[in-house]
Parts: structure tokens; sequence; C-alpha cells
């Protein structure tokens, strides 16, 4: 079933009364507004004569949106759909770090929407391959939608979504609204060394969800499978300058998030142009002799022309129970 026959949406109903109609529900607040100048704005950027003309006064926003999404190959380019202010900050600086798609900054907490989004949205999911939801639970307000996107998302069948809680409390996520993400969901302590938040978050993103080219293959079905190895998954990120560095940074990245209830492991590392594969073999056994016995471990090199020379960065992410 397409997304739009799953969540039920028409140009009547708003995605928040597609999820239950008769019940009461908060609406779902995608910045929605926006979407006519996002797709001007894309329209001049690919240079489509076919599709400019129709972004002036009385534009069929779902017919230009459809157009639009005929030209991208949105199972290359998913969503990241931002809810809460630090979530949002760290959607703001990603252009310049990374290729994101132009509509992921329509997804965000707190603003109107209108009897167009409806069919905008459901047809971009029908078509997305993979998603991430990026959550600040200190937002009241990003804690009230995260569910109502989860359920949109789960309806819609992305092929990989998992939910990211940034600065995700010592004590650990309030266990009545964590039942309410249902898929994987990735609590974020905090970065190691230097990092910040951020950084975490966009040494993750080549390998969840863009897939961006790496040295080694990146299998969507891999990842997804060891993301739904266990109920839950923690990530952190470390940096280090040199091969004498490595031992330390690893240990540093797996104190927190390894246990003997470890099930499955994702390592996205970015790397120089001078990475070799003899290099992601010491990585490799170094990560592996850290874990316990029989848990799968994907390690996918990055390498990336603006590094320093013998610079790494691991986003190391841990499932288990």
């Amino acid at each position: 079933m397409g997304a739009a026959g799953a969540l039920g949406l028409s140009g009547r109903w708003t995605l928040a009364e597609a999820v239950g109609r008769a019940a009461t529900v908060q609406p779902l607040t995608p910045v929605f507004d926006r979407l006519p100048s996002l797709l001007a704005a894309a329209a001049r950027a690919q240079q489509s004569p076919g599709l400019a003309p129709w972004l002036t006064a009385g534009t069929d926003h779902n017919l230009a949106a459809r157009d639009l999404l005929d030209d991208w190959d949105t199972h290359l380019h998913p969503l990241v759909i931002t809810l809460g202010r630090a979530a949002e900050r760290i959607l703001d600086r990603l252009p310049e770090r990374i290729a994101i798609p132009a509509d992921c900054a329509l997804y965000r907490t707190g603003s109107t929407q209108g009897h167009h989004a409806a069919e905008a949205l459901a047809l971009r999911l029908d078509r997305c391959a993979s998603t991430l939801l990026l959550i600040d639970p200190s937002d009241a307000r990003a804690r009230r939608d995260a569910p109502i996107w989860n359920r949109h998302l789960a309806a819609s069948e992305v092929y990989l979504r998992a939910a990211v809680v940034l600065d995700t409390p010592a004590e650990g996520l309030d266990p009545d609204w964590r039942a309410t993400l249902d898929g994987p969901v990735i609590e974020i302590g905090r970065a190691c060394g230097a990092l910040d938040t951020a950084a975490l978050i966009e040494a993750m993103l080549p390998g969840l969800p863009f897939f961006q080219p790496a040295m080694i293959c990146c299998d969507p079905v891999d990842v997804r499978t060891i993301l739904a190895s266990g109920p839950r998954a923690r990530a952190t990120a470390v940096r280090w300058t040199g091969p004498e560095e490595c031992t330390a940074a690893t240990a540093e990245a797996c104190a927190d998030l390894v246990s003997t209830r470890s099930r499955g492991a994702l390592g996205w590392l970015h790397t120089d142009l001078y990475f070799t594969i003899d290099e992601w073999d010491v990585l490799n056994t170094l990560l592996t002799e850290r874990l316990p016995p029989n848990t799968d471990l994907l390690l996918v090199p990055f390498p990336d022309s603006t590094r320093g020379h013998g610079e790494r960065v691991l986003s190391f992410t841990v499932v288990g129970d």
C-alpha cells in the first residue's frame, strides 16, 4: 500500500486527522507554508522550465511537488525530520557539510499547515527509502510531535527509518514516552573528547540514512538488520589524528556503549584520502575484540578530501538490550 493509502489522506483531511479522525490528536507540524518557495528554489536550481512557470499565484502545489519528485532520485535523497530547537540547529548547519535534500528543512515543530500538505508529504514518503527523525527531548512540542511522526513514517512503509534522541539523560528516556516510538530508537548521550552532538550526528548521516559512496559497500539491508537486533541503541563519536591514537580512541568510544548484552554495532569511519584497507582491518579487529562474541559489526569507511592528514572520525552505534 502506498503512503497516501496507508495514511488515509485526501485533500480534505490534515495529516493529524488522518491518524485518528475521531480522537483528540495534536496536529502534525511540519512547516508546509514554506513549500511553494522551496519548490521554486528547487526548480531554479534544476533549471526546469516545465516547473518554474507553475510556481506563481494560483500554483497547484501538489502538481508542482509531483513534477519535482519525478526529477529527484529520492531513494538517494531521504528525509531528515527535526523536532525541537536543538535538532533544528543541527539541520541548519548541515548544508555546509553534507548534501541533503532541500525539503528536509520543511519538517520541523511548531507551524501551520495547509490542506495541500497531506498529499505532498504522502507522495514524498511513498518514494522515500529512508528517514531519520531527530528529536530534542527537552522540547515539549518535540516530545508531543514525535509519536505522531513516528506513526506516519511506520504507515508509509519507509524501508529504513530510525529516531535519534539528542542529549539523552543519564537515567535514560522516560519509558512511557519511549514506548510511543515504534521502531529503532538511537539514544545520543555525549560525543567523546572535543566533538559535540552536532558533529556526532553529521558523522552518522553518510551511513544512516544517506548511504553516500564508501570505500567498502554499505548495504541498507545490513543496517536495518543490525538496528532491529535489539530494543535499545546508543551512539557516540570519537576523533583521532594518528595511528598511535587509534587504540585509546576505540576504547573511549566503546566504554559507555558496549555491554555483555550488545547484539550489533554500526561504525561509520570518516577518513582522509590516504586510508588503506589494512587500517580498516586493524580498526575492525579492535572493535570486534571489545564486543561480545557473535555480535554483528558493520564498519564502513567514507573517504573525504576535506579531512586533515591522518584525521579519523568514528561514529559508533551499539544495539542491545
